[in-house]
């Protein structure tokens, strides 16, 4: 809570430190007021300021199109309309990528969180370095045009993909499932088009993050499971990333002697056997065994066709989704009990399989853990990487907003992005 000397002291004493303070206590408290906008006798209350230091703040606040007022919705006591401040709409524009080995998808969103634009372009399988640099490059530009903004007005740029992400932020180092991002010219041509403004972070730790916003505080295991298997993991509200940033790749749990291995497809052991492809073979087996139910055991299937059969009652759906749900747990059983997360988050491809997945899972936790942790899905899942790079890239651009607060010299959003090095 902010400290008004100046009301002691008179805010013409140029106290430039303790005017700062006050001033981003203002924006702080415009921000958490949301749609419905802030008072300035709110936020003076809220904050144990004077109304006049706080008038003076929303003066410059609003003189540097940071925030604007709201039309007068209520009478105050004297009669006058009662000014509501909310921050500026289309204030700080971010982009969040997700650039993974089918799919590239991007959104820019404002620092409030509303959508400004979104695009999702297919890779194509086995597309080469300079293929998919290419997608990348066209999906920003079409981004770029559907928000109407320039590359220079984007505030932050997070882009999550497979794989380990080097000690730089800026490149990822080893990604067997999608070799094409370990490519230094992807993310260099991003750097060079949003200079300063970019980092790169792993996809299930992206995924994380996401979950982090909707249990704030608390330790998960949050398991990101599509046609790849990973983690991330977060211990009272912090992201962990580990030594060497290679926390929660869990898809390279060894399921045999032969330790780890990765397949043709650059898959581990655990997510060649509980992928998306591997649950589909799963279940082409065990339609053999069982035929004449939904499942063929002779054509490809994919993995939300075995779970909506599975939910319908099938035979073979049905044990092909319980012994995936049983390998699950039983190898990262020792990940649970080592960590003893609050709860388990699935998200992902396969977590739109629904409740039956989760049913199956939430009945084996009791056999393999001592404390069953709580499991839930963060819905939509296959948006998960998504939300969690725009949440990170919010939060960066807002605090290179805060930090630019000098007392008496407002600072322009319309100007080009943060010009130091984002830390």
């Amino acid at each position: 809570m902010a400290e008004d000397r100046g009301a002691t002291r008179g805010e013409s004493s140029g106290n430039g430190v303790l005017r700062r303070l006050n001033t981003t206590a203002v924006l702080e408290g415009v921000r958490a007021a949301g749609a419905a906008g802030a008072r300035i006798t709110e936020l003076a209350a809220d904050n144990r300021l004077t109304r006049p230091t706080v008038s003076q703040a929303i003066d410059e606040l609003a003189s540097a199109a940071v925030v604007e007022p709201l039309a007068p919705s209520e009478p105050s006591g004297a009669g006058r309309p009662a000014t509501r401040y909310v921050l500026r709409r289309g204030l700080l524009p971010v982009l969040g990528l997700d650039i993974g080995p089918h799919r590239v998808a991007a959104s820019i969103v404002n620092v409030q969180g509303e959508s400004l634009a979104h695009e999702t372009i297919e890779v194509s399988p086995g597309a080469d370095p300079a293929a998919v640099r290419g997608q990348v490059s066209t999906l920003v530009d079409g981004v770029l045009l559907a928000a109407r903004l320039p590359a220079d007005r984007i505030g932050a740029v997070v882009a999550g993909s497979p794989g380990v992400v080097g000690p730089e932020l800026s490149r990822v180092t080893i990604a067997p499932s999608a070799p094409g991002n370990t490519d230094a010219g992807l993310f260099a041509d991003l750097a060079e088009r949003f200079p300063a403004r970019l980092l790169v972070e792993n996809d299930a730790n992206l995924a994380a993050i996401a979950a982090s916003v909707e249990h704030p505080g608390r330790t998960l295991v949050v398991i990101h499971w599509g046609e790849r298997l990973g983690a991330g993991v977060v211990i009272d509200g912090a992201l962990h990333r580990g030594a060497h940033r290679a926390a929660g790749e869990v898809g390279l749990i060894p399921v045999s002697s032969d330790g780890v291995q990765f397949d043709e497809h650059g898959r581990g052991p655990l997510e060649h056997a509980l992928g998306a492809a591997g649950i589909a073979e799963l279940a082409r087996a065990e339609a053999s065994r069982h035929p004449g139910g939904a499942l063929p055991a002779d054509r490809p299937l994919t993995a939300q066709q075995v779970f909506a059969a599975a939910a319908e009652g099938d035979r073979a759906a049905v044990a092909a989704v319980s012994a995936v749900a049983t390998k699950m747990v039983e190898r990262l059983a020792p990940v649970f009990l080592t960590i003893d997360p609050d709860v388990v988050v699935l998200t992902g491809g396969v977590a739109n399989a629904g409740e039956f997945l989760v049913d199956q899972l939430r009945r084996l936790l009791p056999r393999f853990t001592l404390v069953p942790p709580e499991l839930a899905l963060l819905v939509p899942a296959d948006r998960a990487v998504l939300a969690g790079a725009l949440t990170l890239a919010a939060s960066r651009a807002w605090d290179e907003l805060i930090a630019s607060v000098q007392p008496g010299h407002p600072w322009s959003v319309s100007e080009p992005g943060p010009s130091r090095p984002a830390r």
